[in-house]
């Protein structure tokens, strides 16, 4: 998957004429170069990069605009349609000493087409396909040589069915045909072509006609001579444009009505078939006309964009990234600049009728531009930084490494175990990002210790203990590796070498402490190019790590390496470490199956052997995306004996066997007899294969007895395969699923069973199974003001969803109480348990009344019962229900009130208050008034001002009885009671915050206390200390408590409280206030004063104090009395 990161650059392109206003486009040329039309200029520019480098630049004629083009696959050759319906031809020439980077443009020839207008150009390998007006399609070359008419000679069609009943088809059904095939008379005579789409290793062209249909056939049927090409038609979609992934068999297709769908291409013999993966509506408005998406390199996301705004979805339609997400969601369209927004993005009557991309992933993926219209500014391009799942090239694959993206220069780890999760940046030595960046392979170890990245050359590997990289200390030997791969086996790194000179791989072996060719300890040659790789570790010692095997103070560790060809065949390496009584002599390490280098300090023999080698038996002739091995130890139904009979038949009957020894321990023997992988399939069809024998594990129908592995589609990952036999999940379209075995199998769930469904804006990355939960990347946009304009910044954030309850639900609706107690206790230290337990009792309990039958609840409410957080989670539950359906809850729960006397004993205030309008619905106004009362009292002893605000708004919103009303009077007494304890201890600021926090009348209590307790002040050197303090505290959660302290102080003022008055002042250092007090009070203010004068160590009272006095003095009679008066009116006031 990849998510924008960053801000979103506009680059202007050289170039343009005065006055261009059009539409602009890009047309890919493999992974060199990117061909830029405009209206008036087309731009060659480098993919290398992650900004566009303009390589050269044709021009159209003064007297013509251009409505198309295209480019070789080298980027030597440019054509270009004319509005006049000509054809210009052009070759890029490479000079020494341009000043263009040393290319120039050579117009090859003009093909005129008067008659009939030329309508798009599209490059087929070394052809060009011209589609014209009338419907002729002409076949030529570059040098215009020859021209030939070509007849589309449809063999066979296809009936796209509903496309609406597609999309609401079950994802575990796609199974069924929804396409009908039927045979076509010959002289049927097809549209003119408006779209063009070729896959280049699959050899298949798809052409989209004016009428809606596809037609498929094959690059070499174009060279024929009669110029007939034999064709499979789908018919009836009405699709406008279409593009082929550059991995696998699959289009995305855009649809007339603004859908976008993507297919699942089959081919059978001459025949081709298509199939429904997914379809959505994109959120970008389609202005410009007809768009077609673009692939990323891997085949795992699609780019769509028009004319004003992109974005990016995953091969089953979540959204990846759009800037329409977040705080731009209700702006629509408005995000874009005021140049875009006057330049025209309405009808283009000279390009709607081919299709265009105004999309082109490059620089490796890391990176996609995004061509707006061209206004009366400068045209521009914008520059979207992606980061992309760290397992998208690599051909190794662990959990860890899903939870793992790169944006081509660092590493962003994902840390799920903890309560807010963060991602952990890890960037590789500037030494190795300046000579091999961009990073293509990044591999993680199951523990999470080691991170592997390697870019064009070498590899570099991070250790979290040591919190260092290691790299190739040697510059020649780091050029001479080409990883393609990198995967952790114990305590060596594997790495799959590509072989340049005689075009091989092999996989090699080194210490992860220490790469160097001197500590190379095997290299074992492999058949074939590998497209997934994975290890499983077998038997040995379980709690070594790998530090310990390495060093020798563990004992034997055995690994088994699955390696999937090219070829579709699976073979099976065993790697093994095994130590002796004795240290060895240093550097005595062996191979088994090639020649293995010394590594110095290592008393380690290594044996690596070939076990197997079988083809793969794919039926749907795909290739396969990723590999996950599932455990030896899970059950997998009904397919164990037969795979430990299959893989080693002569051995089950007692006699000799063919296949090779093997040197590990028996037990170790029947894990890697037991083997299975999940196999991602590139039409993201999910399958079960059996390692040593190639042979697919497939599902009966649902419903039938014994169900074995499904065969699921619209897969995009695996997500984990625990040890314990529970659930094996993946993410797809659907969600996040759990497949059917083992436990679940006979739990009655089915085949699959939704685990956690997320919407279109969350893409799950992998599962925690420490935490329990399914951890998700989802894509944020935030505003950002930079100068005058408002910029967009993207951010990719961790999401985390539980899935522990699923679980427990399977076990507890099949009977098997003691084990979903047993799997909840494992769980109980997650950060995530009482969410888990929380979404269980709401799932069970929306079950409930949906079926009338509770059994199922009342056995959650049993397990949760078990658990310290059983209140809590009741509560939780029940505020996300409806108040009708609490009956239900608190009959399998107990009584609200039982468990809110339960959370008062225990001191969880806040959970107890929870309960109380549950107690209002289930149990009386009175009951929960009381409840509300006796929990005031609690609230106001741990000084939570704000709970005991709500308290106080929960009995007044009661209705008006006798009852009600003496509640209401008794809370009004606790208050006032608090508010002259609070005096007592000098907690005016606390006060000031009971006040703030509840409805309490400060102003009427200090009316009332004015003669009471206000009156004196008990300690003035202790209240004068503690107001200090309290000033000075951060944790009051009060916005400025000298203004609210002043504010009490002209209440105190004006009620006549003068010894809180003086202190008061004292500390605000209110001189005036002081002084006023000193001439309208001056016997009280003398003789209060001089009581604790001389023992005032606070330097800024003291200051406040003499000048109050020294003010005081040098005043004359009259002075005095004109500030009396004063004073005493603004009091009155």
């Amino acid at each position: 998957m990849y998510f924008v990161i960053g801000a979103v650059e506009e680059r202007a392109l050289h170039g343009q004429e005065n006055g261009e206003n059009g539409p602009a486009f890009f047309v890919s040329a493999g992974e060199r170069a990117v061909l830029h039309v405009r209206p008036h200029c087309a731009t060659l520019l480098s993919a290398a990069g992650e900004h566009p480098q303009q390589l050269a630049t044709v021009s159209a004629p003064a007297d013509a605009a251009i409505r198309h083009g295209c480019c070789s696959s080298d980027g030597t050759h440019v054509a270009l349609v004319y509005n006049n319906g000509d054809v210009g031809l052009f070759a890029i020439l490479l000079q020494r000493g341009s000043p263009e980077d040393g290319r120039s443009v050579e117009e090859v020839a003009v093909l005129p087409f008067r008659n009939s207008p030329a309508i798009g150009i599209w490059c087929i390998h070394e052809s060009l396909l011209i589609s014209l007006a009338d419907g002729t399609v002409l076949r030529t070359d570059w040098c215009a040589s020859a021209r030939v008419a070509v007849h589309l000679q449809v063999r066979t069609t296809t009936t796209f069915a509903d496309t609406a009943t597609v999309a609401e088809a079950d994802a575990g059904r796609e199974d069924e045909r929804v396409f009908a095939t039927e045979p076509v008379q010959r002289d049927e005579a097809p549209s003119c072509i408006v779209s063009v789409s070729a896959h280049v290793r699959r050899a298949l062209v798809a052409a989209v006609l004016s009428t809606g249909d596809v037609c498929f056939f094959t690059p070499d049927s174009l060279a024929t001579a009669a110029g007939e090409v034999p064709c499979s038609a789908v018919r009836g979609a009405g699709v406008q444009a279409i593009s082929l992934c550059p991995r696998g068999l699959s289009a995305a297709i855009s649809l007339r009505d603004g859908c976008v769908a993507v297919w699942t291409i089959m081919r059978q013999k001459e025949n081709v078939h298509v199939m429904l993966r997914a379809m959505f509506h994109p959120r970008i408005d389609t202005h410009g006309g007809t768009v077609c998406a673009a692939w990323s390199p891997d085949g795992t996301a699609i780019a769509i964009g028009d004319s004003v705004a992109w974005e990016l979805r995953s091969a089953s339609g979540c959204v990846l990234s759009s800037p329409l997400t977040g705080d731009f969601a209700a702006e629509g369209t408005q995000h874009t600049s005021s140049a875009q927004a006057n330049s025209s993005p309405t009808k283009l009557p000279s390009m709607s009728s081919v299709s265009l991309s105004t999309c082109a992933f490059v620089h490796e993926g890391f990176a996609v531009w995004h061509a707006p219209c061209c206004g009366e500014s400068p045209c521009t391009i914008r520059v979207l930084r992606l980061a992309r799942s760290a397992c998208v090239r690599g051909v190794f694959a662990s959990e860890r490494t899903r939870l793992a993206l790169t944006d081509g220069r660092s590493v962003f780890c994902g840390d799920a175990d903890r309560a807010r999760p963060f991602w952990d940046v890890l960037t590789p030595p500037d030494s190795y990002n300046a000579a091999q960046a961009p990073l293509r392979v990044v591999a993680v170890s199951a523990d999470g210790g080691l991170v592997g990245v390697a870019g064009a050359r070498g590899c570099a590997v991070w250790s979290r203990r040591a919190r260092r990289w290691r790299v190739f200390g040697d510059v020649n030997q780091e050029n001479a590796l080409h990883c393609r791969g990198i995967a952790f086996v114990g305590p060596f790194v594997a790495l799959v070498h590509f072989d340049t000179a005689r075009y091989t791989y092999e996989l090699r072996l080194y210490p992860h402490v220490h790469l160097d060719a001197s500590s190379l300890v095997a290299r074992v040659p492999l058949q074939r190019r590998p497209v997934a790789i994975d290890v499983q570790r077998l038997g040995g010692d379980g709690g070594a790590d790998s530090s310990a095997v390495l060093h020798g103070s563990a004992a034997s560790c055995s690994w088994c390496v699955v390696v999937v060809g090219s070829n579709q065949s699976i073979d099976l390496y065993s790697v093994r470490t095994s130590l002796h009584g004795q240290r060895e002599r240093r550097g005595s390490i062996s191979s088994t199956a090639t020649n293995a280098a010394v590594s110095p300090g290592n008393s380690a023999k290594i044996s690596v052997q070939h076990l197997s080698s079988a083809p793969l038996h794919c039926d749907r002739g795909s290739t396969v995306r990723t590999m996950h091995i599932v455990p030896a130890a899970l059950e997998v139904p009904g397919t164990t004996e037969q795979a430990t009979s299959s893989a080693n038949p002569a051995a089950a009957q007692g006699g000799s066997s063919d296949e090779p020894p093997q040197r590990s321990p028996t037990a170790a023997k029947d894990q890697v007899a037991a083997l299975h992988a999940l196999l991602v399939l590139d039409n993201g069809d999910l399958v079960l294969c059996h390692c040593m024998t190639g042979k697919i594990a497939t599902v009966p129908p649902a419903g039938r007895a014994d169900p074995r592995w499904p065969v699921m589609t619209g897969v995009e990952r695996v997500l984990a395969c625990p040890a314990r036999g529970w659930d094996v999940c993946v993410y797809g379209r659907a969600g996040v699923c759990a497949a059917a075995m083992g436990a679940l199998s006979s739990s009655g769930a089915g085949a699959t069973d939704t685990l956690v469904a997320y919407d279109d804006e969350t893409y799950a990355l992998g599962i925690a199974p420490v935490s329990g939960v399914v951890v998700a990347a989802t894509q944020r946009v935030l505003k950002k003001q930079m100068g005058n304009r408002v910029v967009q910044m993207f951010d990719v954030r961790i999401a985390v969803q539980p899935y522990l309850h699923y679980v427990l639900r399977g076990l507890l609706s099949s009977g098997r109480d003691e084990e979903a107690l047993s799997v909840a206790e494992e769980q109980m230290k997650s950060i995530h348990f009482g969410r888990a337990l929380e979404l269980l009792l709401y799932t069970t309990l929306e079950m409930a009344v949906d079926s009338g039958d509770s059994d199922l609840l009342a056995r959650s409410c049993k397990l949760a019962r078990q658990f310290g957080v059983f209140a809590e989670v009741v509560v939780a539950c029940a505020r996300k229900s409806e108040p009708s359906h609490w009956s239900v809850l608190f009959e399998c729960c107990g009584r609200p009130s039982v468990l809110f006397e339960l959370c008062r004993e225990r001191g969880l205030v806040v959970v107890a208050a929870s309960y109380l309008a549950v107690v209002r619905g289930l149990e009386g106004t009175a009951a929960a008034n009381s409840f509300a009362l006796s929990l005031l009292h609690d609230a106001l002893d741990r000084r939570m001002w704000t709970l005991a605000g709500d308290l106080l708004r929960f009995i007044g919103a009661a209705e008006g009885t006798t009852a009600v009303h003496e509640t209401t009077m008794s809370a009004a007494m606790v208050l006032s009671a608090r508010a002259r304890r609070l005096v007592e201890s000098n907690r005016l600021i606390e006060l000031l915050l009971l006040a703030k926090r509840t409805p309490f009348s400060l102003s009427l209590w200090v009316s009332t206390e004015s003669r009471r307790c206000l009156a004196t002040v008990r300690s003035p050197m202790s209240a004068i200390r503690m107001l200090r303090a309290d000033l000075s505290r951060t944790d009051l959660d009060f916005g400025q408590p000298a203004e609210a302290l002043g504010e009490l102080l002209e209440l105190l003022v004006r009620h006549h409280c003068v010894e809180w008055s003086i202190v008061t002042a004292a500390v605000l250092e209110r001189v005036d206030v002081l002084r006023a007090l000193a001439v309208t009070h001056g016997a009280v203010y003398r003789t209060f004063v001089a009581q604790w004068q001389d023992d005032v160590d606070d330097k800024s009272v003291i200051a406040a104090l003499q000048e109050a006095a020294g003010l005081l003095r040098k005043s004359n009679s009259a002075e005095r009395v004109s500030l009396a008066a004063a004073w005493q009116q603004h009091t009155a006031e």
